[in-house]
């Protein structure tokens, strides 16, 4: 079987405008709760599991935040070339996100991945961390899985699972930068020979 590539979305792939403290911090006001809220979708669904009125509620502030991040994206414009590259050296290519499927669409449009990509999982699909990169286990066996993610909740989680991790950023000068990381897994010499 070939290796699959899981890869988390913000904070990984795009870097967003999203303030997710202040997020965290209306919703806690909002509501009435002490929580953390951390990791933030996963916490409104232990939260509001029972109530799905009230769930459906306050995932919509949460998907107002992410319609609102669409239009300042900021992102490595290698993406694209870098993973066609990987797909065609016989990877599979898999996203991973906390967003909701209406607002993750277009983020894939934007980067120009779409196309690129064999799965996708939404927060509707699975609402955790955990319970996605399960799904992918046990679809595929968690020594063919690598899960590139900038969160402890990504690492604990693969750790959980037995996952091969590598922390990223969206950062694009940083040294584990998203798409340095990609040119790494293609022996260094970015996609078509070209170096960053």
């Amino acid at each position: 079987m070939s290796k699959i590539i899981v890869l988390d979305v913000d904070g990984t792939l795009v870097c967003t405008e999203i303030d997710w403290d202040g997020l965290r911090e209306k919703i806690r006001k909002l509501y009435g709760i002490r929580h953390p809220l951390k990791p933030l979708g996963e916490s409104l669904y232990k939260l509001f599991r029972d109530h799905e009125e009230e769930l459906r509620r306050v995932f919509q502030i949460v998907e107002e935040a992410e319609r609102e991040s669409l239009n300042k994206l900021d992102y490595d414009p290698r993406l694209p070339r870098l993973l066609e590259a990987l797909r065609n050296n016989g990877y599979r290519i898999i996203i991973v996100s906390m967003r909701s499927k209406e607002t993750l669409e277009p983020v894939l449009d934007k980067l120009s991945i779409k196309g690129i990509v064999d799965e996708v999982l939404a927060r509707e699909e699975a609402h955790s961390r955990l319970s996605q990169l399960k799904l992918l286990v046990e679809k595929y066996g968690g020594e063919n899985i690598l899960f590139i993610g900038d969160t402890i909740t990504d690492r604990e989680a693969s750790k959980t699972l037995g996952v091969e991790f590598i922390k990223a950023t969206c950062a694009r000068e940083h040294p584990n930068s998203i798409g340095r990381i990609l040119e790494r897994l293609l022996g260094g010499s970015g996609a078509n020979g070209q170096g960053s």
